[in-house]
């Protein structure tokens, strides 16, 4: 049902409207394992997009240029009720194309196609939910917020707690970098628990691309309020009004006499050891819990994929062979965690559409049910996948955060079978089978 909400994408529709229809099967159940739903609402439309631009004789990216969402026309509402604020669809695009040089990557393509080689480039435009609301999540039986708690400790190093688990995508990173920042310490200074149940503040977890807009926002807020605290501290030792309390360099310092100041380190010394020197509206320790959620239903993310790929119709053999992604999930945290995010996405999309299926014999029995015969795609396999930013902030929380952990898997099958389909479009190449499988891709050929 989900998918259905989600078909519309990033495209301005004038009409639609979906059916439901529910079997019962005695198949294993399964799904999609990253951007579920999403993924195959991507498929879908952008499918269509290419199956539009064959039958009216024009480019693939022409069409959609045409159709996309407009970053002039934000806010903008789908037909199916999605409301994107900060969306560059058709700027993230037009920056792809000019990425992939796609006047020269044509006449490439072409020219190789008189020598026998085809070349085929697929697009796949995506929008990637990240955060819930609670306004969202409490149709999933949940709220949409999370927390983080951070303790300045004596020694001054800060410890950090979060109800979001590490699961491979590099949260404890962020948070820590998060906190050095607003700090002004050494990264190396902040140690972080994550996902501990029985000493994490309450939250609702990892997932939908939620850590970063979440987390990383928690994070700063609750920094933000132990630096303010720190501030009072430090202005009730200068005799100074907090307000003109600046910290910079492990010091605060009076503004206008920044000879009268006093360290960091003895600061957190006061807050532990000697609060009695306190006004007695400041408390002791440095302890702080945040709660965040954005404000918007759902922080939207956004991104312009293309694949090139080269298929030997002898064999039905697929290779892709290059990958490329302009991606906007708002500010950056860590540029690394973000493309290792992207590129490992990209990858597992490609091994959906290419290598990935549960198959069934006729008696019933499930025939790839190890990694013996069900593929993944390896190192040798993957594509070289180049990715650049446009970042837009987005509007609905403090850090402009948009969230990137699924985008990679749900563009991907889409681009992928696009250029499939592209590379062989001389030969009548229509495909209807899913994954392209050399047999597939060659039962596509004799149809």
């Amino acid at each position: 049902m989900f998918t259905s909400v989600l078909l519309p994408g990033p495209y301005k529709l004038k009409a639609y409207s979906s059916e439901h229809i529910a079997v019962y099967t005695n198949k294993g159940p399964y799904g999609a394992v990253r951007g579920p739903a999403l993924l195959q609402a991507n498929y879908i439309i952008e499918r269509v997009m290419d199956i539009v631009a064959r039958e009216l004789g024009l480019d693939p990216a022409e069409v959609r240029l045409k159709n996309l969402v407009k970053s002039d026309e934000m806010p903008f509402t789908t037909l199916s009720g999605q409301v994107y604020n900060a969306a560059t669809f058709d700027e993230c695009l037009r920056k792809l194309l000019k990425l992939i040089d796609y006047e020269r990557l044509k006449a490439e393509r072409r020219e190789k196609r008189d020598k026998g080689v085809h070349i085929g480039v697929g697009f796949s435009i995506l929008a990637e939910y990240g955060a819930f609301s609670s306004a969202v999540n409490a149709l999933f039986g949940m709220g949409g917020f999370d927390s983080v708690k951070i303790s300045i400790e004596p020694s001054g190093k800060v410890s950090i707690s979060s109800g979001l688990p590490d699961i491979g995508q590099g949260i404890s990173t962020a948070l820590a970098q998060v906190v050095a920042d607003k700090l002004q310490i050494p990264v190396e200074d902040v140690t972080v628990l994550s996902g501990d149940t029985l000493s994490s503040p309450y939250g609702v977890g990892s997932h939908s691309s939620r850590g970063g807009i979440i987390g990383g926002n928690a994070a700063a807020i609750a920094a933000e309020r132990l630096l303010n605290k720190m501030r009072r501290i430090a202005a009730s030792v200068l005799e100074a009004d907090p307000r003109d309390v600046e910290y910079s360099g492990g010091r605060f310092y009076v503004r206008d006499d920044p000879s009268k100041a006093v360290s960091r380190e003895e600061v957190v010394k006061i807050a532990y050891v000697t609060p009695n020197k306190l006004p007695r509206e400041i408390e002791p320790a440095l302890e702080e819990v945040c709660y965040f959620e954005p404000s918007s239903p759902i922080t939207w993310a956004n991104a312009a994929h293309a694949a090139i790929v080269e298929v030997d119709p002898e064999t039905g053999e697929a290779k892709v062979v290059k990958y490329y992604v302009v991606e906007d999930c708002g500010n950056v945290i860590n540029p690394s965690i973000v493309e290792g995010q992207i590129v490992g996405g990209v990858v597992q999309g490609i091994g959906h559409i290419l290598y990935e299926d549960l198959t069934y014999g006729d008696d019933g029995i499930l025939k790839t049910s190890s990694l013996a015969e069900y593929l993944l795609p390896s190192a040798v396999e993957a594509p070289p996948v180049t990715v650049q930013y446009h970042p837009t902030p987005a509007p609905d929380n403090p850090g402009g955060y948009k969230g990137v952990g699924e985008g990679g898997t749900i563009a991907a099958p889409a681009a992928v079978a696009n250029a499939v389909e592209d590379a062989l479009a001389d030969m009548g190449l229509s495909l209807t089978d899913a994954p392209l499988t050399p047999f597939n891709i060659w039962l596509g050929l004799k149809r």
